[in-house]
């Protein structure tokens, strides 16, 4: 969970690069813990900061790869990059 919440924190500082690597680290720990609630929300981030940097390919595949294990999360996440929440 640190690594995710360093990848947030460095997303809102506009360090999207840090933040696309810090979700990558907290993904594979997830992985390896059998975290899945933990494993989508380094998907959710991962991809946000893959669109932020205009990485949209990547960014979709993480936003629909976050369903699976966070479908709530990764759905408000997706649709707030694509403008459709107020």
């Amino acid at each position: 969970a640190a690594y995710v919440n360093r990848a947030a924190v460095h997303d809102l500082l506009g360090e999207h690069e840090m933040a696309a690597l810090f979700a990558t680290r907290a993904l594979d720990i997830a992985r390896k813990q059998e975290e899945p609630v933990t494993a989508g929300n380094a998907l959710a981030l991962r991809g946000i900061a893959y669109a932020r940097t205009g990485q949209n390919d990547k960014a979709l595949a993480d936003l629909d790869a976050a369903r699976k294990d966070a479908p709530v999360l990764a759905s408000a996440n997706a649709a707030a990059l694509q403008g459709t929440v107020g």
